[in-house]
């Protein structure tokens, strides 16, 4: 990330009024049947269900109506990145268990028409780094990462994604940077940023601080900031905590388990893992080592 200056003050403008008028434009979508909704309309009620909406189910709500933006106007790009991130691996905030392989394939297929609407588009760009990041192609997947980042981005939502992206890439510094960026220009407080901080400075083996954001759970996926805090507690040295809190992770994630397989912990510790695509060789045992601490069976 740049060292902030005009590109950066236009763009905190930029992300904040537009955020406000999509604000007030939701605000005012008609009560009727969706059916009769424009693609932008469509679109808006989607991005609201994402930022604001306290239910788990919160995605169920939101694809269908990127769905139908898309189906309405291919040509109108907004919606593209949020319907690839929920086929590609946001659902696994809500469904987890539920095999990915289908969903990596629908996100490369949608990305790849999105990049035909518009190659220069940041968001395009950054939609393909994480399809080849779920596919481990990690090498091309930083080419479009640091594309996207060239081309511009202002929207503090995939400011968020490219964090996150930098972490498994093996950059938490970065990660970190960007992080901060989304943090300044965020309306919505994502319930997720916190996890994610935690989850870099998880990776930076700085336990303590980790610990300090990771102790807020997500309101809606508290199963991922449990997780990162079992193996933080492992790593830290406080086993019975870590143990304690690695029960209380699997006892909401057998609840919430949808996949075909019935659930067991070393299904669901697997899955979970399976979820990391991470780069260096370095931080996947660092995690591993954690939830083992904590009694994971891996």
């Amino acid at each position: 990330a740049r060292a902030p200056g005009a590109r950066d003050a236009v763009e905190d403008i930029v992300s904040v009024t537009l955020s406000v008028i999509e604000q007030v434009e939701s605000a005012d979508l008609p009560a009727e049947s969706t059916e009769t909704w424009t693609a932008y309309q469509c679109y808006l009620k989607a991005k609201r269900l994402i930022a604001t909406s306290t239910e788990i189910n919160y995605m169920d709500l939101a694809q269908p109506l990127l769905e139908r933006a898309v189906e309405l106007n291919p040509s109108f790009s907004p919606p593209y990145s949020y319907l690839i991130g929920s086929y590609n691996s946001g659902r696994k905030i809500t469904t987890p268990g539920t095999c990915r392989a289908q969903g990596v394939q629908d996100a490369l297929a949608l990305c790849q028409k999105f990049l035909v609407n518009d190659a220069t588009s940041p968001n395009a760009n950054l939609s393909m780094a994480w399809c080849l990041l779920r596919m481990k192609k990690y090498d091309d997947a930083a080419q479009y990462l640091e594309r996207a980042v060239e081309y511009g981005l202002y929207d503090p939502n995939r400011l968020n994604a490219v964090g996150t992206a930098f972490v498994y890439l093996g950059d938490a510094d970065r990660g970190l940077e960007f992080y901060d960026i989304a943090k300044r220009r965020m309306i919505h407080n994502l319930d997720f940023l916190s996890t994610d901080y935690g989850e870099a400075h998880y990776f930076k083996r700085d336990f303590d601080k980790a610990f300090s954001y990771l102790d807020i759970e997500e309101l809606r996926n508290p199963v991922r900031s449990r997780f990162l805090k079992c193996a933080t507690f492992g790593q830290m040295g406080r086993l019975v905590q870590a143990r304690s809190s690695a029960e209380e992770a699997l006892a909401v994630f057998k609840d919430r388990w949808t996949g075909d397989e019935p659930f067991s912990p070393k299904r669901a510790v697997s899955w979970y893992l399976a979820g990391f695509p991470l780069r260096r060789t370095e931080d996947r045992e660092n995690l591993v080592q954690g939830l083992a601490k904590a009694g994971f069976v891996l």
